[in-house]
């Protein structure tokens, strides 16, 4: 039908634009933070742009609903403004019908949601975490400049001298990454190699001093040649560790989960916020209607209508967000974003079924 494509169009001209504004505000108001986190790290332009695109989904997740929501609102408010739903209805055509068009686009949005929530979400994390862990631990950008200490993340380094081969001599390594162990290594010459995402310090004719915390006993070592990886252990220790929210959504049920007793508390909230939040789409735009194309059609009530409507999604997220943090305490209360769902969902139809008019 014409008008179906046409209220589809008006919503969605608004949903990308309300879309993009809200990405735009949330990004500048954490732009601070963020760039001080880049400049301290001494990020890339490349590795800048990664960034802002793996925390997105997160964004995402919570924006698009919000969006399609206000895009519902103002879309309706300038066809009461003037008078095409009026002329709309006078044509006879009903507010099931006309919900109906909008409702398909909610439909669509929510299975958005659930691709970002099961999958785009916890992918775009474990890349997140990974990236973080590089630029954190980003050796790479040691000068190695002669006679002069320079540290990192718990790793201290240090050479007498550096020839135009970029060849070195008098290495001092400080190693306190571990806790453990330290680890101290000293060498005649080495030469920096980066070889599959990892630094290898090449060394001659040395000695490795491992002091145990436990024992408080010192090991000492003599070689000839030794290899050492600046960023191994913390390599290992990225991949080891994965938090709720890097877990894909099947991979919430595994009983073999190496997670801390805190993680698998947090698995039972997590397993319902990523069935139900994803559903959000729906919801506001039920509330949205009901405000929009239900009762009379008064312009002076329209701006009244939309504080109502808003008024009443931020009581839906206020109780979802307090039935997630009992979810957490207890298995028991689970079944409370749920029923919270469903609440909404039947009192929303109903109304919206109801003629005020």
């Amino acid at each position: 039908m014409v008008y179906q494509r046409y209220l589809i169009r008006s919503t969605t001209s608004y949903f990308f634009l309300i879309t993009f504004s809200l990405v735009s505000l949330i990004w500048f108001s954490r732009s601070t933070s963020f760039l001080k986190y880049v400049i301290e790290n001494s990020v890339e332009i490349k590795q800048f742009l990664i960034l802002f695109v793996l925390i997105l989904p997160w964004f995402l997740l919570l924006i698009l609903p919000i969006s399609l929501f206000l895009a519902i609102l103002f879309n309706f408010n300038r066809l009461n403004s003037s008078n095409e739903l009026t002329i709309l209805k006078a044509s006879g055509i009903s507010n099931n019908q006309i919900s109906n068009s909008i409702f398909s686009l909610a439909i669509l949005i929510t299975l958005i949601c659930y691709f970002i929530s099961f999958f785009l979400m916890p992918h775009f994390n474990k890349k997140l975490k990974n990236l973080r862990h590089d630029i954190t631990n980003n050796y790479s950008n040691f000068t190695f400049n002669p006679k002069t200490f320079e540290s990192l993340r718990n790793l201290t380094f240090y050479s007498k001298d550096r020839n135009e081969k970029n060849e070195l001599s008098g290495i001092l390594i400080n190693d306190q990454r571990s806790a453990e162990y330290t680890i101290t290594i000293t060498a005649e010459t080495g030469n920096i190699v980066s070889e599959n995402d990892s630094i290898l310090l090449y060394m001659s004719n040395g000695t490795v001093q491992k002091f145990n915390f436990d024992t408080q006993k010192t090991d000492i070592l003599n070689f000839d040649k030794y290899i050492f990886n600046l960023n191994e252990r913390n390599q290992q220790l990225s991949k080891k560790i994965l938090k709720v929210n890097e877990l894909y959504f099947y991979e919430l049920f595994h009983e073999d989960l190496e997670l801390n007793a805190k993680e698998k508390v947090k698995i039972n909230s997590e397993i319902i916020q990523r069935v139900i939040d994803p559903l959000a789409p729906i919801i506001l735009t039920l509330i949205a209607l009901i405000f929009s194309i239900q009762g009379e059609l008064r312009r002076k009530q329209n701006y009244l209508k939309f504080t109502y409507a808003i008024i009443v999604a931020l009581i839906y997220y206020g109780l979802n967000i307090m039935f997630y943090n009992l979810a957490i305490s207890s298995k028991l209360y689970m079944i409370l974003p749920c029923l919270n769902f469903i609440f909404f969902a039947i009192i929303s139809i109903k109304l919206l079924n109801k003629n005020f008019t």
